[in-house]
This record gives structure tokens, sequence and C-alpha cells, in this order.
């Protein structure tokens, strides 16, 4: 069977500037502080007026700049100027000097004297974190890493209260530098600051889903059920939450049948199984790469007759993905298989051979020239009871020269990426003629093709291509060997 990799999602966010203060600054216009602040004595008192002529001062605006600095230095270590207003006025200066470091230990030292200033405070650290939070994102969007992570940091350790810097950094973490820990955490942080606000909805939805993928690629069953029940709270509807969940308990149920706990594992299954008939119910609603999804998760599962439920609506909604159907017409052998001992087996066998064909056939238009597939073309003539026909399909697989095998078929930013190999089943030097991939549409149409040139194979030897076609709409799949669009049939 194949299986789909777990990844996360990407949101795009835009973050806006809000602040009066910043807007001020940008006018050439000081901020007044929206907390009384203490100027009585006359060191913090200066300070302000050099302050505001700094504001709107060009040529004088360092001198005016240093000037404030020297006297809310000497108020400070005069002790007698209320300090709760020296380190709020400091903090405006290296606001203005654009210092972070020193801004946040003064913003931190006044908020802690003169609470009462402190969501005025906060005000002037977002009008400073929203340009910082923009670098970062457009330096993440140029993948260029280094300058997000360090403008990503800078925003977190600057302002706090809201969720976007901690959840770039989190996508950041776990898609491009693969720390994953560090991922779950920055995602931890930025769902609980978005928990509830109606404009951070996006990214509490996005943030504790992708919380459920990562600890489900980790395999922490426990932390992934977590986040997917918190994450279906959030969006009841979600398929994929759904089919995240059920298969989680399906693994779940797996390690508990091998640790000995029959019984935890009978109830988890259980819970799995209703979590998949929720699914299906929702099948309409479903992207075909879930439904292949979960049709392999119920494989898993031993449960053939509800997988080839999920793989047949999968191939209903594309006919054209070469994994779905193999395993859809590898399920409908499996269930035929699985009864073919009972009072009914001969039905049984008919009734999957009748499914199974046209399927397979589909398939061989797909991948004409793979030894799987053949066999699996043999196997449904012989559940029909054909012999004529499973004897010319198997003779055709002896009669093959080489296989061509398609081992990776992936998205990739304006196409996807293919990859496979062609190998020599024989013991002399074979010529493989030139192998044409064509990639479709939902509707079968052409998007693109490639070649993998013709080549000479020596005995038992093989060769591994790659192929990047691009196209957004690309749904699969299929290749002509030589001049023969369909390769060879192998009979009815």
């Amino acid at each position: 069977m194949s299986k789909k990799s777990v990844g996360v999602a990407i949101l795009t966010l835009a973050v806006s500037v809000l602040s009066t203060g910043q807007l001020n600054a940008q006018r050439g216009r000081w901020a007044k502080a929206e907390c009384k602040l203490n100027k009585s004595h006359f060191l913090l008192n200066s300070a302000l007026i050099y302050l505001k002529t700094a504001t709107r001062s060009g040529s004088e605006r360092e001198k005016h700049l240093r000037d404030a600095n020297r006297v809310l230095t000497q108020a400070l270590n005069n002790g007698k100027a209320d300090a709760g207003t020296a380190w709020y006025l400091l903090g405006r200066y290296y606001e203005m000097k654009r210092d972070l470091k020193g801004m946040d230990t003064a913003y931190a030292r006044a908020a802690e004297l003169r609470p009462d200033c402190a969501q005025d405070i906060d005000k002037h650290r977002r009008s400073v974190w929203v340009p910082i939070l923009n670098q970062g994102v457009q330096a993440y969007e140029a993948n260029d890493v280094e300058q997000a992570l360090e403008s990503f940091r800078k925003a977190n350790a600057l302002y706090d209260k809201e969720p976007q810097s901690f959840f770039y950094m989190a996508s950041l973490m776990a898609n491009r530098l693969k720390q994953t820990d560090s991922a779950a955490y920055y995602y931890r942080k930025a769902a609980e600051l978005a928990k509830g606000k109606e404009e951070a909805n996006e990214i509490e939805l996005t943030s504790t889903f992708n919380l459920a993928r990562l600890y489900h690629a980790e395999k922490n069953w426990d932390s992934a059920i977590v986040w997917y029940k918190r994450h279906r709270q959030l969006d009841p509807e979600n398929t994929e939450t759904l089919v995240g969940l059920a298969t989680v308990y399906a693994r779940k149920a797996e390690d508990s049948d091998k640790s000995g706990d029959s019984t935890t594992a009978a109830a988890l299954r259980a819970s799995a199984l209703t979590m998949y008939d929720s699914v299906l119910a929702a099948a309409d609603k479903m992207s075909a790469v879930n439904l292949f999804s979960t049709g392999v998760s119920l494989y898993k599962a031993n449960r053939y007759d509800i997988a080839a439920q999920a793989f047949q609506k999968g191939y209903e909604k594309n006919p054209y993905f070469r994994d779905g159907i193999f395993n859809l017409a590898n399920t409908y052998l499996s269930l035929a298989r699985a009864q073919e001992k009972g009072a009914a087996g001969d039905s049984v066998k008919k009734a999957a051979g009748e499914k199974m064909l046209p399927v397979v056939l589909k398939l061989m238009e797909l991948d004409p020239h793979n030894q799987s597939v053949r066999r699996l073309l043999a196997a449904a003539y012989q559940l029909l009871d054909l012999p004529d026909s499973t004897l010319a399909a198997l003779q055709s697989i002896e009669a093959m020269k080489f296989d061509v095998a398609v081992m990776l078929f992936q998205p990739r930013e304006g196409g996807y990426t293919l990859g496979g190999s062609v190998s020599n089943l024989t013991e002399d030097e074979v010529t493989v003629p030139t192998i044409t991939f064509e990639f479709l549409d939902g509707e079968g149409n052409v998007v693109a093709s490639e070649p993998v040139e013709a080549g000479t194979l020596e005995g038992d030897g093989y060769f591994e291509f790659s192929l990047s076609p691009s196209g957004e709409n690309i749904a699969g799949w299929r290749y002509r060997v030589g001049d023969d669009a369909t390769a060879s049939s192998t009979g009815s």
C-alpha cells in the first residue's frame, strides 16, 4: 500500500500597524503618554523636552537624543526622581534610537515600576514589532531562512501579546529547518495567544491542526489526539481532522495490541471506526488525496470493506492518481482472499473480481509496463474464473524484458516531482525505448509531458530517472513506451 507523508499547513498573514504612537512618530509628532507621568523632577522634565524636540527636529535630532539620555542617566543615578517615569522615558529614547535591546530592558523595568503604564508600553512595543515581523515574513516568503529567523526572534523578544510572530517562527522551524520540537513549542504559543480572538481565528485553527500533525508524524499518539480534538472543536466539519484522529486511534490500537492490552486496543479500534464512518459520510466534501489516505488507514486496520469504499470515492474524484487506484485494486483482492474460505467464497470472489477488473484496466492505461500492475490483472481474471485471460496475463509478465517503477510523485512549488527507475528483468542486454510521461489534470487533459530518453541496460541492470513537470493542476500521470500508446494489452 502507498502512504502519504504527514506535513503541516502554511498560512500567510498580513499584519497592519494600529499604533497611534508610530503614526505620530512618522508624522513628526510626539505621542503623548497614555498614563500620567511624574515630571516634577527637573531632570525628567528636561528629558521630556529633549525627546519631544528630537521628534520634531531634523539636523539636531541626535544632539537632543544624546541630551535626553544624559539627563535620564543622571536622574536614575540621582535617586530622587521618579524611577518609573525615568525608565519609561528611557524606553522612549531607545525606541527612537531603534535600540531594541535597550528598549526592551527599559520598558520592562518601567512596566514593573509603573503598571499603570503597561498598556501604553505595549502599544509602543507593538509599533516597533510590526515592521520587524513584516521583514521576517518577507524574508520567509523569499526563502531567506537566516534573515527570517533573526527577524522573528527579535519580534518575539520585543512583543509577546499577539500570535503572528510565534506562528511564523513555528512554520519556519517545521517547514524550512525541520526542527519539530521547536516548531511544536511555537505553535503552542501561537495557539494560546490566538485562543478566543476572532481576528486570530485562522492562526488558532492552523496552529492546532499543525500541532496535531507534528505529533502524529512523531508517533506521539496521546498529544496528537489532544490537538486533533481541540481542532475538531474549532472546526467540527474538517474532514482532515477526522481522518487524522481516526488514523491515530488505529495506530495507538496497534501499539496496545503489541503490548498485550487487547481491551484498550478494542476500544481504540472502535473509536477509529466511528471516526472513519464520519469521514465516509462527509466524502463529498473531501479531497481525493484525503479519501485515498483514509483508505490506507482502513486497510492497515484490516477493514477492507470500508477501505474499498474510501478508495472508490477517491477514485471517482481523481481517476488518474495511480497509487490510489493501485490500492483500490489491492483492497478488492484482499477482500476476496479474506473471505474465500467461507461458505459464500465463490460469490464473494466473483463480486470482488467484477469490481476489481475495470479498476486494473484503468491502471494498465496509466502504468502498463509494471510487473505489479500486470499481476493484479492476472488476479482479477482469476477471481472471475477466466483461465485463458489469466494465463495470457501471466505470460505477458514472463515476456517482459524491463520493468518501469515510479517511486515518487509529490507536489513542489509550481508543479510536481516524479522519480522512478527502469530495471532489466533479464540477464541479457536490453534496449529500453523512450518512455514519455504525460501529466494530467482532473479531467484527463495533458498538462505537461516529459520523456525518459531511450537507453541500453546490461543484464540485471537498472537506471533511475527524475522529472519535474510544471503545472498547478496536475492530478496524475500516465506513460507511453516507444510508439505504443498503451504498451501491450493482455487480452480479455
